[in-house]
């Protein structure tokens, strides 16, 4: 049987933009978003599109496939063994 969480925790999508912005504007990158200016825009909405929402939707079809928590471990530990289900954590 399946233990159910009570924890009601939600991030909303405006946290989630936050985290996704603050990912790819790193302190590091900051003087080229600052010289681009809005240009910056369309290219992070063109990394969401080719790179952040692939990975979601993959995500969110491995997630329903196993009733094991634990995400991205457990995925490959269960196709290639415990070494790789290591090694994916640290990459």
């Amino acid at each position: 049987m399946i233990a159910r969480s009570n924890n009601k925790r939600v991030i909303s999508v405006f946290v989630l933009a936050m985290l996704n912005v603050s990912i790819m504007a790193s302190l590091r990158n900051l003087p080229l978003v600052a010289e681009l200016g809005y240009k910056m825009i369309f290219f992070f909405a063109v990394v969401a599109f080719a790179f952040l929402i692939p990975c979601a939707l993959v995500s969110a079809e491995l997630a329903t496939g196993w009733s094991k928590s634990g995400g991205i471990y457990v995925w490959v530990r269960e196709a290639l063994g415990d070494r790789w289900g290591f090694f994916s954590i640290w990459m």
